[in-house]
């Protein structure tokens, strides 16, 4: 009996040693329904279109006002303060001085040489003027202030008024008969290039860095004194000549946007269709794109960001059409400044193609600084044969199946 106990148990210390030289996997792998299995593909993606188009865009209240002349694109910045605060004393005051203060918060290298501060004669609101509305916007001829500086990147300036436009600011308040004083309107001479300046908007209304207007008056009875102001509407108008390339385009102020589609793989697609299997899962999604350092044109001032909005069918009256509330950021992979590249971590947005939740309608692009710059950011696009595979826009998806 001894020695058949004995043998049992070197048999089962034995066999213990066996099953523990096996390979862990195999021996788990053993425990899982094949049809419970995953299995992980990689794909990459090119895009099967690329379309870049225009949209009348409201600046509205941007964080930059935009003023001067790029090679074709033209800005101009309307500016109006709230004056409900002016004293009736002010009615038999005298005037002495009018300065506008701005702050310079977005330029190009080359700073602007001039630029012009004319009286607004029609109504206009921030967040409805857009560049269709320029031809109907009328503006005085009569030069109210002129900026004359380097204008160079956070400086600070003040522009002296002509005093003229003032009293008649104050005499539309005072009696309500006369017809609003609409603003101002900042606008290039011959030979600028674009600037920007701090804009009002709510966060920046009490800035020391938001536009503010201040006058200077003798009252009646012989007293000086000033008054500030520095809450209202600010906004900017751009016009650009654009030209179609086969690139990808998109630009702020202008409104020049792009949108990309792509098409899945056959693997994927069989996988898409099939009912009786469930939807894949993206466990990752990059979108990388080549900047034409070249052909792109960048100011100081703003972020070096482009947001990718889920595409949704597009018409000719509304090209781009995106669910606004699903995007995500695409910044530059690395430090060089010579056709960088962009990534962009779209894992939520091919799980949506994928689920079903949302059909295959591309991305939207667009810059982050949409409304606050004239940036021309250019991608190397699948439309051009002469460039280099490799600086092609790229989709890649790593995903798991049954």
């Amino acid at each position: 009996m001894k020695n058949i106990f004995l043998l049992c148990s070197v048999l089962f210390i034995l066999s213990g040693f066996i099953g523990c030289t096996e390979e862990p996997n195999s021996v788990g792998n053993t425990l899982i329904d094949e049809k419970d299995k995953f299995l992980l593909f990689n794909d990459s993606l090119s895009t099967v279109s690329d379309t870049t188009f225009t949209v009348a865009l409201v600046n509205g209240f941007g964080s930059s006002m935009l003023v001067g002349k790029t090679s074709d694109a033209e800005a101009k910045t309307l500016l109006k303060f709230d004056y409900s605060t002016i004293l009736d004393s002010l009615r038999t005051a005298t005037f002495d001085t009018a300065y506008l203060r701005i702050t310079v918060n977005y330029t190009w290298n080359t700073p602007p040489s001039q630029c012009e501060i004319h009286e607004v004669l029609s109504p206009w609101s921030y967040n409805s003027v857009t560049k269709d509305s320029l031809p109907s916007l009328q503006i005085g001829t009569s030069v109210a202030g002129t900026i004359s500086d380097s204008l160079s990147y956070s400086k600070e300036i003040y522009v002296k008024l002509d005093t003229s436009i003032v009293r008649k600011w104050i005499a539309a308040y005072l009696d309500t008969s006369k017809p609003r004083f609409q603003g101002f309107a900042l606008q290039i001479k011959t030979g600028s290039v674009s600037t920007g300046f701090s804009g009002m908007y709510p966060m920046n209304t009490s800035s020391t860095v938001a536009p503010l207007l201040r006058i200077k008056f003798t009252s009646k009875s012989g007293r000086r004194d000033s008054l500030d102001f520095y809450s209202g509407q600010s906004t900017f108008l751009a016009t650009g000549n654009y030209t179609t390339q086969p690139s990808i385009e998109i630009r702020g102020g202008v409104g020049i946007r792009s949108r990309m589609r792509f098409t899945f793989s056959d693997n994927l697609k069989r996988t898409i269709s099939d009912t009786l299997n469930p939807k894949p899962t993206v466990n990752n999604a990059l979108l990388e794109l080549t900047q034409n350092s070249t052909a792109s044109q960048l100011g100081v001032g703003t972020a070096d960001t482009i947001v990718a909005t889920l595409g949704i069918k597009a018409t000719s009256q509304a090209p781009d059409t995106s669910n606004t509330q699903i995007y995500v950021y695409g910044k530059r992979n690395g430090t060089s400044t010579t056709n960088p590249v962009y990534v962009f971590d779209v894992t939520s947005i091919a799980q949506r193609w994928i689920s079903g939740i949302n059909e295959n309608e591309g991305i939207v692009l667009r810059t982050a600084a949409d409304n606050s710059s004239v940036d021309r950011m250019v991608f190397f696009s699948s439309k051009d044969k002469n460039v280099d595979a490799s600086k092609r826009p790229k989709l890649y998806l790593m995903y798991s199946k049954k």
